[in-house]
């Protein structure tokens, strides 16, 4: 993993530990009339609170795009074609010839060839 991971997770993890110490605090608190589904409910949902706030806190978001900044209405169109030929191709039991077959390798190769070209253009 990078250096920049690996701060990413030291961080998340002193965010978190911080963060939860609260929790056990409030847990040694509360132990003195015993553990019930309440309390183990609240501390539950306190503890998902609390990753979620250190992953808010610690780890940067990416837009959706952000990785694949080359993908666009054409893929998406063409790879939504070749799922259904796909599919289609599947239900007719996967035949080697005819209409299914011809539709399915064209609806797939036209998605490859586009995909390639625009990745090569990066």
């Amino acid at each position: 993993m990078s250096k920049y991971g690996d701060l990413l997770d030291a961080d998340y993890l002193k965010c978190s530990d911080v963060l939860l110490s609260s929790i056990v605090a409030d847990i040694h608190s509360d132990n003195s009339s015993g553990i019930n589904d309440s309390i183990v409910d609240v501390v539950y949902m306190e503890l998902i609170n609390v990753l979620k706030n250190a992953e808010i806190r610690t780890i940067p978001a990416l837009q959706v795009n952000a990785l694949k900044f080359w993908w666009d209405q054409e893929l998406d169109v063409l790879k939504q074609d070749a799922v259904q030929a796909d599919n289609e191709w599947k239900s007719a039991n996967c035949p080697k010839t005819g209409e299914a077959f011809d539709k399915f390798k064209d609806a797939k190769y036209k998605f490859k060839a586009c995909y390639q070209k625009k990745t090569r253009k990066r």
